[in-house]
């Protein structure tokens, strides 16, 4: 019998079409944060929304812990190499620290594996 987590995984797997990525950040009272991760694509016409995974980053919302639990998710969805970012967006100092954290935490989960 399959998890729904195994379902969810082999659907967004073998999902051809675009996937969008959504995050939120917060610190709860207890000053511990968290990120949630969403997944957002079409099916059969019909625009979905699933939540992936809500994590606690290690110390602070810092680009790179949030990058770090990013990558971590892709990875554990399997499903990093269908993510690509777009040069279109209108501040490019920000696109750039965004693919050196993504890169860069990548990296290092690759590493400490």
């Amino acid at each position: 019998m399959w998890q729904e987590s195994e379902i969810l995984t082999y659907f967004i797997q073998e999902h051809e079409g675009a996937l969008s990525f959504g995050t939120d950040a917060w610190t709860s009272p207890n000053h511990k944060a968290y990120v949630a991760v969403t997944v957002h694509f079409e099916h059969d016409g019909e625009p979905m929304c699933l939540l992936l995974d809500l994590v606690e980053v290690a110390q602070s919302h810092s680009g790179i812990n949030l990058a770090a639990a990013f990558a971590k998710i892709l990875d554990d969805f399997g499903i990093t190499q269908k993510v690509s970012l777009l040069d279109h967006l209108p501040k490019k100092q920000k696109l750039t620290a965004i693919r050196f954290s993504v890169l860069h935490a990548t990296m290092h989960h690759q590493t400490t594996r």
